[in-house]
């Protein structure tokens, strides 16, 4: 099983919140957690699934990676069989010892289905032996995925968490539409992706600038039916917010988004103490205007969600979907 970021009411109008601006921070990631990470993409591209045999029909692409601190990664793939899709998200956390990994799954697995308690049976065991040399000794998958050979699989979201050893992944997956894409995975676009979205351009340089950090551009494609950017940050108070942001061209489309996504989940709470109004000052800036339609629901996970949230923001047309994690204990 491979696995994800999910995407998730009320409407909130309030005046926005002044952003914190993060703190600048030099990552250098764990070695063996980089191995994992580059056995995981170099497997992906090839279109190889090592414990399910999926290479024939499932096709994995559009990775991207983005470093929370030495022993936490984010990344993001399409995964796709057919006309069927699903963006993945992960977070791969190495922590000090397995009793600390176990420990982390023990408190974010609540309300998932035990899948197996044998981590060579796991497509994340098989890497893991790729790329450290060893089987993993311990480990348990937790998911409340449905089965895997049924469309419904790509076409409801769901949450699996696995360990393996001292690492876990938590992953999220949101249904997308597509075409069959390529098995490769997409290098990350650059800067000056020729006719990339104009607004989504100028939010992508503003963003740079606030944040000192990387946006990463994706231009549409077989996958995707619009330009998107998206950004990592980390805040004062050491959350992760992961943003994905899409222009839908008018109001109320961005709209018809904001309603359709700004809605409770299970397992999941509306916050608006919590709302945060990310990204308002960049697209003020790419919008050439103070935005006069603006959204914020944020949506705090509880149970087997506990430290995972999701905030859905709407600037006229301008949507952004973020995950928010805590910081690691």
């Amino acid at each position: 099983m491979v696995g994800s970021l999910s995407i998730a009411g009320c409407i909130n109008l309030s005046a926005p919140a002044s952003p914190t601006a993060p703190s600048v921070t030099e990552i250098h990631p764990d070695p063996t957690l980089k191995a994992y990470v580059d056995e995981l993409n170099t497997s992906l591209a090839r279109g190889t699934n090592l414990s399910q045999g999926k290479a024939n029909s499932t096709h994995w692409s559009q990775w991207e990676e983005q470093w929370l601190n030495d022993t936490a990664v984010n990344v993001g793939y399409i995964e796709s069989t057919g006309n069927l899709a699903h963006q993945v998200n992960e977070t791969i956390q190495r922590f000090a010892t397995i009793p600390d990994a176990s420990a982390f799954v023990n408190t974010n697995s609540e309300g998932l289905k035990l899948i197996s308690t044998d981590p060579s049976i796991t497509a994340e065991g098989s890497y893991y032996n790729q790329a450290i040399g060893r089987m993993p000794t311990v480990g348990s998958s937790y998911s409340n995925q449905v089965d895997d050979a049924i469309a419904g699989f790509y076409e409801t979201p769901s949450k699996t968490i696995v360990q393996v050893d001292d690492m876990v992944m938590s992953y999220q997956f949101t249904p997308t539409s597509t075409a069959t894409p390529s098995a490769a995975p997409s290098a990350a676009p650059t800067a000056t992706t020729a006719g990339f979205d104009p607004i989504l351009t100028k939010m992508a340089d503003a963003l740079s600038k606030q944040y000192n950090t990387t946006v990463s551009k994706w231009p549409k494609n077989a996958t995707q039916d619009r330009d998107t950017i998206t950004v990592s940050v980390e805040g004062a108070n050491g959350k992760i917010t992961t943003a994905e942001i899409s222009n839908y061209g008018t109001t109320a489309a961005a709209t018809g988004i904001y309603k359709m996504m700004a809605t409770p989940i299970s397992n999941s709470v509306s916050s608006p103490a919590s709302v945060t109004y990310f990204g308002e000052q960049a697209a003020t800036v790419a919008l050439g205007h103070t935005p006069t339609t603006v959204n914020d629901y944020y949506s705090k996970g509880t149970g087997d969600y506990a430290g995972l949230d999701n905030e859905y923001i709407q600037y006229d047309q301008l949507f952004i979907a973020t995950t928010v994690t805590s910081p690691l204990t």
